[in-house]
């Protein structure tokens, strides 16, 4: 039986205001990036007495000022929209009878496929920019290539990222299944796995169940999503191919602590986290939602 852990509480950004800020962030690098592409290769020279005016880069400077000026506008007006949203009804958490298999909350397929769009998209751009730059070496200044010289790093990042994700998707796979489905505070489970794949790549294998709180709060003008661990409990951990490849466990849930709850701001969530260590390969790290119901009435009294 899976004995609890000291508590432990950790903090984090993320969420809507996560969101929010990514878009306004990557809105303001393509108005950055295009008003000076605009600015060195358009205006400036076509100002300049006899200067000579790229058109083709001086455009599409403008055209990425646009978008990043539509991008951080557009988010703006949402964000505020959806703080004059009437407050969403609590939503409760529903019984589940028999087995139920558990979906993981990110899967590496999905990982990929944004890592993929978000690079080709980020070199795209910057690729566009440095072909202009580099069609034109008799007149071109230290300063746009030093100005590009960030944006290529980062892109250089995500390319590596996407390799990451990559050969995540390669990893042994965890299947879980937790009979029941749903299950009440004080209340007894049974979780049993099975990992599909190469189990003998992995030296290390653990689960554990966490309970956390989530809480969304207004910051200045930001929207900042706080998530604190309030229960850790070990479930599982071993080394040898065979405990890894399957095996089950029964999760003895705390009486006095919090069931699965959400409401506009504030939401306790439930999770099994997989973690497989993986020599010179990206580890396994994955997370299974688990609904945790009330006390029943008869354990109120």
């Amino acid at each position: 039986m899976a004995r609890k852990s000291n508590q432990k509480s950790i903090s984090s950004k993320g969420g809507s205001g996560a969101s929010t800020r990514t878009l306004i962030m990557v809105g303001g690098i393509f108005l950055v990036l295009g008003s000076a592409f605009f600015i060195v290769l358009g205006a400036l020279p076509f100002l300049e007495q006899g200067g000579h005016s790229d058109l083709i880069g001086g455009g599409m400077g403008l055209l990425f000022a646009i978008i990043g000026g539509g991008i951080i506008l557009h988010t703006v007006r949402n964000k505020g929209r959806a703080q004059k949203l009437p407050p969403s009804p609590l939503k409760a958490p529903q019984a589940a009878t028999g087995t139920v298999e558990l979906p993981p909350g990110q899967k590496p397929l999905m990982t990929f496929i944004f890592a993929c769009v978000f690079a080709l998209f980020w070199n795209g751009i910057v690729g566009l920019f440095l072909g202009i730059m580099l069609s034109d070496l008799e007149n071109i200044t230290i300063f746009p290539l030093l100005f590009m010289i960030p944006f290529v790093l980062v892109g250089l990042g995500l390319i590596g990222f996407a390799l990451y994700s990559f050969l995540a998707m390669f990893n042994p796979q965890p299947h879980l299944k937790l009979t029941p489905g749903a299950i009440p505070l004080g209340a007894t489970a049974e979780l049993e796995w099975t990992v599909i794949g190469t189990v003998q790549r992995i030296t290390k294998f653990t689960l554990e169940l966490q309970g956390q709180e989530v809480a969304r709060y207004q910051q200045g003008t930001d929207t900042v999503t706080v998530t604190s661990v309030f229960e850790k409990i070990p479930l599982f951990e071993g080394s040898g191919p065979n405990e890894i490849r399957m095996g089950r466990v029964q999760i003895a849930f705390p009486e006095f602590t919090m069931h699965t709850f959400e409401a506009p701001n504030n939401k306790i969530q439930w999770l099994i986290k997989v973690k497989g260590e993986v020599p010179r390969w990206p580890d396994i790290n994955l997370e299974f939602p688990v609904t945790v119901l009330p006390l029943p009435p008869a354990s109120t009294a």
